[in-house]
């Protein structure tokens, strides 16, 4: 009996693998080196190629942490503060900043109406920077190590091995003096691992547990009091992993059983889990992996990225002091989408994981003289800084490929299904070329690859054969943009 139209198989999958590990994306659907966009007109979802990933400048070899402040981008590289100018595109260094110890640094700013500072901080120092650069000391400050720093209402405050919130004198981050000036942990045994700002809130966040304080205006003490009735049950794992975007926060954490995954903080404090199951299948790895080692060779980050009307929450592995050296279960990066809630797996041009230690957002100047607003990324060994240019379609390294695998299609039924054509639909567009395979296994074998040429008004397959169940593999690469949507699947059912 034959169809009496094709059957439609839609391009824009999500991660559905059901193993755990990176080595889990071997079966099952998958979208790699792309995201998804929504027609408003027809609300039919489209999947189209990243932009590519070009260099903009280099600072020094290992990257350690990107930030921006008065509207300036700054890098920190091989405990070297460097300045990026937007009007040159490049990198000047301003001066040490030695005892971050070569660590992964998360940069901060405050922006005051006469003085305004920036904060660079690992786990072993911290430094600010106006006119020249000192390091934060006093008899307020921890000397036993950081665990995450935050501005709020003119004080600097620190996250001490504790779980202590301590402050600085108001409007001056340099002087640690008052240590009455001190939030004590008594809410929880829980290890700290993280303090963010967020709106008007300063963020402490435990192992299993977070806390939200105010500024209460407190005479003596601290200003800070705390919420009690926005405590919740779910921690941070990794303050490497920690990002404001817009009015949301996001962050890998876990609750009191253990359980993982990636959650989102709104403006009005309610709390949101954003991974699915296959991406904390995925992640599993990632996070027992870096909970069992004791080397900061690799570190698990978390970032934004903002491209062409999308801005994604990023959470991967990378290698600090050299190529990532971790198993290869845990090389993985992956990409919530805040416009459209959807996942991606994204990778370097020759598969390995899409990994950087941070991102800002800055204005870059393109090479007819304008300027946009662009993300820019911090690679960790070599310090170079890198843009997603929007314009071409190969990273600097070199030609990365497109990967979309469907779900096992079956037309409903495990009938045989005699098949016909096989039309690839997408955009038209001269010189690529698109390869398409299947497996009819459950992708344990697949069929070579077969090329579509995306020239042609219609890129299609003439009839692929009989099958139960299959799974399609469409693959390109080249220096091209590639937007599809499905396969149109002209079938006729059989017998079982």
């Amino acid at each position: 009996m034959a169809l009496d139209r094709p059957f439609p198989i839609s391009l824009a999958v999500q991660p559905s693998n059901r193993g755990v590990g990176a080595s889990a994306t071997a079966k099952d659907a998958k979208i790699v080196n792309a995201y998804l966009d929504q027609d408003p007109a027809t609300g039919e979802w489209w999947a189209v190629k990243r932009p590519a990933l070009v260099k903009i400048g280099p600072t020094a070899s290992g990257g350690q942490g990107i930030g921006s402040w008065q509207t300036v981008a700054y890098v920190v590289a091989n405990n070297t503060l460097y300045q990026y100018a937007s009007a040159f595109n490049t990198f000047t260094s301003i001066g040490s900043m030695t005892n971050l110890n070569s660590k992964l640094t998360r940069i901060l700013s405050w922006n005051a109406p006469t003085k305004g500072w920036l904060v660079a901080w690992s786990a072993d120092a911290a430094y600010l920077y106006q006119s020249s650069i000192s390091q934060i000391s006093g008899a307020n400050f921890p000397s036993s190590g950081v665990k995450g720093m935050a501005f709020l209402d003119g004080t600097l405050y620190v996250l001490d091995t504790f779980g202590n919130i301590a402050g600085s004198a108001i409007n001056d981050p340099t002087d640690w003096t008052d240590t009455t000036n001190v939030v004590t942990n008594w809410t929880t045994e829980d290890n700290p691992t993280g303090l963010a700002r967020f709106g008007n809130y300063i963020v402490s966040f435990m192992t299993h547990t977070m806390d939200v304080y105010y500024d209460a205006g407190n005479p003596t003490g601290s200003p800070l009091s705390i919420i009690q009735s926005a405590h919740q049950a779910v921690g941070l794992s990794y303050v490497s992993t920690l990002q404001q975007i817009g009015d949301e926060l996001f962050w890998l954490g876990s609750g009191v059983r253990g359980e993982v995954g990636v959650y989102s903080l709104g403006i009005d404090l309610s709390l949101k889990k954003i991974s699915t199951p296959p991406i904390e299948r995925l992640l599993s790895r990632v996070v027992s992996y870096t909970l069992a080692s004791v080397s900061s060779a690799n570190a698990l980050v978390g970032y934004s990225a903002m491209f062409a009307g999308h801005v994604c929450y990023v959470l991967g592995m990378t290698g600090l002091t050299g190529a990532y050296s971790g198993p290869a279960s845990a090389a993985i990066t992956v990409l919530y989408d805040t416009v459209t809630n959807k996942w991606y797996q994204w990778t370097w041009w020759d598969g390995t994981p899409f990994a950087f230690v941070g991102s800002t957002s800055e204005l870059y100047k393109h090479s007819d003289g304008s300027y946009s607003q662009e993300s820019l990324f911090l690679h960790p060994q070599d310090g170079e800084v890198y843009i997603l240019n929007e314009d071409t379609y190969t990273d600097d390294e070199g030609q990365f490929a497109v990967d979309i695998v469907t779900p096992n299609i079956d037309a409903g039924t495990r009938f045989i299904k005699g098949s016909g054509a096989l039309d690839l639909v997408g955009s038209q567009q001269e010189g690529s070329l698109a390869y398409l395979r299947w497996s009819d296994d459950d992708y344990q074998t697949w069929m070579e690859f077969l090329p579509m040429d995306l020239a042609m008004d219609l890129a299609s397959l003439p009839g692929i054969g009989s099958f139960r169940k299959r799974a399609f593999h469409v693959h390109q690469s080249g220096n091209y943009p590639f937007r599809v949507k499905r396969l149109d699947l002209y079938t006729e059912l059989g017998t079982r």
